[in-house]
């Protein structure tokens, strides 16, 4: 271990397909770059069983506790977990990427902006070059009697990172005028910019994809478990069956898929509405983000809450009628002439203006799939790793 070089990886995990995205494409970039460096994740949940991290080539070792982290702010050495010191990896850290989305707001609780907070902390003090790769910021608004302390730290520390790219140019301006930053830049997502990843460089063996069949004139629906926050969960169930039952009228086979692991339920729910109809399917395999980049082109459009699954579905010419919660909703249609099709997520949503718009789609889904296209090779011309510079490099 004292001879390898490591690019450390937060923010990243395999349960979420966005972030399980994300985690793959930066491994591949890190990997096709710096050959010589060992990417290393420190995930952002908990790992179990099921993610079965002994098929892939990276290293995915848990993040320290708060009391680990007390010693490893000191560079001191923090105790061996299944034999690896945090310490030994933070001393041979060449580079420091997170990929976190969306942590630093107030929509996602006071832990964890300290979290993020820590990996700012654990960067300076190891001296290891930071790039914080595309993601929103704000608002930032707490009551919580830590906030001041925070705040003021955040302040201090978000100056370490060389580059700290913003997805929206609302999170732009929100950090500049916050914490007056002058390392910040808007970058267009990630995985919206990605054109395809080696799977030799993520799996340790051939991978056999496993990819759902599609009938012609389909379209998937894509829920997301969050939104049951910003409206009532029965109402939007019954949106969802508005939706359905406007889809098999008009001749649609409707495909229920799951993102996330916590999607899973939704979909279920939906499903129990035509639990004997055969045109609307639930697609019960987990897929892979991979899996799910080659399924997503068998649809005519997708109605999607999930803000990865709509970029996935966007990078392969695929429409979207979506159902959001947020302004990287809302900037990301924007970049693709899309917005028409955007709802926000609420106790006003109106299933009338939903079925409108899915009329309109279903008339015009070809045309938007290639303005779509179109857009996507102007987006895809940036390349934000040509910045990225090793410790000592």
């Amino acid at each position: 271990m004292q001879n390898e070089k490591y690019v450390i990886i937060t923010g990243g995990e395999l349960a979420n397909k966005g972030a399980q995205s994300m985690t793959f494409i930066v491994v591949d970039e890190i990997s096709k770059r710096f050959p010589d460096c060992t990417p290393v994740l420190f995930p952002a949940r908990t790992i179990t069983e099921k993610d079965h991290i002994e098929d892939y080539k990276f290293k995915i070792v848990k993040y320290p506790t708060r009391k680990e982290r007390l010693k490893l702010y000191l560079r001191a050495n923090d105790t061996p977990v299944n034999g690896v010191r945090v310490a030994d990896i933070l001393r041979n850290a060449v580079l420091w990427i997170d990929i976190s989305g969306y942590i630093l707001g107030s929509t996602f609780g006071i832990y964890a902006v300290q979290t993020f907070l820590t990996r700012l902390i654990l960067a300076k003090h190891w001296d290891i070059p930071m790039y914080i790769m595309p993601q929103s910021f704000g608002p930032l608004s707490f009551t919580n009697k830590r906030w001041p302390a925070l705040n003021l730290l955040l302040k201090k520390y978000l100056k370490h990172p060389r580059i700290i790219y913003a997805r929206e140019v609302q999170s732009q301006l929100f950090m500049e005028e916050k914490y007056k930053l002058k390392n910040i830049k808007k970058s267009y997502d990630m995985v919206l910019i990605n054109k395809g990843v080696n799977l030799e460089n993520i799996y340790c063996n051939e991978v056999t994809m496993d990819i759902p069949h599609v009938s012609e004139r389909s379209v998937a629906i894509i829920p997301n478990s969050k939104n049951k926050t910003k409206i009532n969960e029965e109402k939007f169930l019954r949106i969802y069956r508005d939706i359905v039952s406007w889809l098999l009228a008009n001749g649609k086979t409707v495909y229920l898929l799951y993102h996330a692991t916590e999607d899973y339920e939704i979909c279920q729910k939906i499903k129990d509405f035509y639990l004997d109809n055969d045109n609307v399917i639930k697609v019960e395999n987990e897929l892979s983000c991979f899996e799910y980049d080659e399924v997503i082109s068998s649809f005519d459009y997708i109605v999607a809450s999930r803000y990865h699954s709509i970029v996935h579905a966007y990078r392969k010419g695929t429409p979207a009628v979506v159902l959001g919660w947020a302004n990287k909703y809302a900037e990301l249609m924007d970049a693709f002439e899309q917005r028409r099709y955007q709802f926000e997520v609420s106790d006003a949503l109106d299933s009338a203006a939903l079925i409108e718009a899915l009329s309109e789609m279903e008339q015009k889904y070809k045309q938007n799939s290639e303005k779509i296209l179109q857009r996507l090779d102007e987006i895809q011309s940036e390349n934000l790793y040509e910045e990225l510079e090793l410790k000592n490099g």
